[in-house]
């Protein structure tokens, strides 16, 4: 799920306990606050807060939102998969048409490796919220691109992108799925937008935008543009173990012994970088 429905979320069970001139506050609404701000000062994620939420259920075991953000914090959590598709269940069945209790419920059946029913709630999901919600989309085209059907989840996830432009894991799945289908141009296009708005933080998404573009290069032929590539992603990426075995691989496909012997080089220096002393 990403950070901008969670937040959404959020901002509607905030939105259940406006001031006193506005809205008379509900009196699980003190139980809804605790966990959230538990839920927000934790650097870790923390079960407490679903206790606290779990106090509000009681109060009023009829407000659908609370069940989705029990569902939304257990999924996260990666705990108790069967309490989390239980609360997306209750919150369905109060609300009906709720895309997005459809949704963890997908999540969730998902993850429990019932497939069927996953795809089948995630369907109606999206049928729901009329292809709005990237999230959706997203585990949709990965049921595509499991069941060998790229074109359509090529086409999922233009439209994940389209719902949410600004977003990081959309471009980084089409580009990987575009790969698979050999359409090297478009794979680079969503690998430039990628590295043109990723964060320094976005680690693992600069070394995957980087991979992708040396390997659509190399998949169009073009070895002068391939080697800039490779000789880019270790230049950027020279701490990550990773992204220096990756290219490895390419220098050793290609007989180059110098770079193999560098990367080596370089790989056993972190590795002694980072086991500690006393255990060498």
């Amino acid at each position: 799920m990403t950070k901008q429905t969670s937040l959404i979320l959020a901002a509607c069970l905030i939105g259940c306990g406006m001031a006193p001139s506005a809205q008379a506050r509900a009196p699980e609404d003190m139980y809804v606050a605790k966990a959230q701000a538990i839920w927000d000062r934790s650097k870790e994620v923390d079960d407490e807060c679903i206790k606290y939420l779990d106090q509000a259920i009681k109060i009023n075991p009829r407000r659908a939102d609370l069940y989705l953000l029990k569902a939304d914090w257990l999924w996260r959590l990666e705990g108790d998969d069967k309490a989390g598709l239980e609360a997306a269940n209750l919150a369905h069945k109060i609300s009906p048409k709720s895309a997005h209790a459809l949704l963890m419920m997908a999540l969730f059946l998902s993850r429990s490796g019932k497939r069927e029913e996953a795809i089948k709630s995630v369907d109606q999901s999206i049928v729901l919220d009329k292809g709005n919600n990237p999230d959706s989309l997203l585990l949709k085209a990965k049921f595509l691109e499991q069941d060998g059907d790229l074109a359509r989840a090529e086409t999922t996830l233009s439209q994940a992108i389209k719902a949410h432009p600004n977003g990081l894991d959309e471009p980084l799945r089409r580009a990987q799925v575009r790969l698979k289908l050999k359409d090297y141009k478009g794979a680079l296009e969503d690998a430039d937008f990628l590295l043109a708005h990723s964060e320094e933080r976005h680690i693992l998404i600069k070394r995957k935008a980087y991979e992708m573009r040396a390997e659509a290069h190399r998949g169009m032929h073009d070895v002068v543009q391939t080697k800039r590539d490779y000789a880019e992603l270790l230049k950027k990426c020279a701490n990550d173990r990773t992204a220096l075995l990756y290219a490895q691989k390419y220098y050793e496909e290609t007989g180059d012994v110098k770079s193999v012997t560098a990367i080596k080089e370089r790989v056993n220096k972190l590795d002694e970088e980072f086991i500690p002393p006393a255990t060498r």
